[in-house]
């Protein structure tokens, strides 16, 4: 690329804009796409996501459902409704959930995940919506969910995505709706790519915003019990 030229996405070839800016592969993103330089991130997500499905290198997957989310349902501090859930990966939640009587729609930026998902809820008899896109882009009608339900994306987001993945997930809950997210807590020092880690500030400043009645507890990550290095968070749609 000479001076001139305006850089563009090594990925798809596109322009950086306002919206959708160009960043610098880094951290597992660029481990797993093997690549260096500066791409969307859609484009990289995207990428990054169907390799590690395809391989079967899933360092997010838990292989159950979120204990605490487990907790929330069998507490009945959620009751049976509409769910929508960002990056389900694998679907131990997505099954847990539609197990329990939630009506749950599921969105993934990887074609393959959501091949791989649908397979299994197929098997199941559960009936899951499954859509394959951005969730910045691609989600459902607004205001239809009485619950959000995340665990993975929050942590894979640039800073520059994140008040637009707040203010979408707001639009699509219902007036009384609640976000629930298990959310990477702090860590030292707090990495400077995916997966992020945030702060009780950073969670309450970023929800505060679009969300009201913001409760923040520690829980465990999941994949070791014994260690509470999480953070669970439900807020109400303001």
């Amino acid at each position: 690329m000479t001076i001139d030229e305006e850089p563009r996405c090594i990925l798809c070839n596109g322009p950086s804009t306002d919206d959708n800016p160009l960043l610098e592969l880094r951290g597992w993103i660029r481990t797993v796409l093997e690549q260096d330089g500066m791409a969307h991130y859609p484009c990289m997500a995207r990428m990054a996501n169907n390799a590690a499905f395809s391989k079967g290198d899933i360092p997010w997957d838990i292989s159950q459902p979120h204990p605490a989310l487990v907790s929330l349902v069998e507490t009945k501090r959620i009751v049976p409704g509409r769910v929508f859930e960002p990056g389900p990966g694998l679907g131990h939640d997505v099954v847990y959930l539609a197990s329990n009587g939630f009506k749950v729609t599921a969105l993934d930026i990887s074609k393959k995940a959501v091949s791989m998902l649908r397979k299994r809820v197929e098997k199941l008899g559960l009936d899951v919506d499954l859509i394959v896109g951005n969730v910045l882009r691609d989600s459902p009608t607004e205001g239809e969910f009485d619950y959000i339900f995340e665990r993975s994306v929050l942590q894979t987001l640039p800073p520059t995505q994140r008040a637009n993945y707040i203010l979408r997930l707001a639009e699509m809950l219902k007036p009384t709706g609640e976000y629930i997210g298990i959310i990477r807590g702090p860590r030292i020092p707090m990495p400077e790519s995916q997966p992020y880690a945030f702060t009780r500030y950073m969670i309450e400043q970023l929800l505060s915003t679009q969300f009201r009645n913001i409760e923040i507890t520690r829980v465990p990550s999941g994949f070791n019990n014994s260690q509470s290095e999480y953070f669970l968070v439900i807020a109400c749609r303001r």
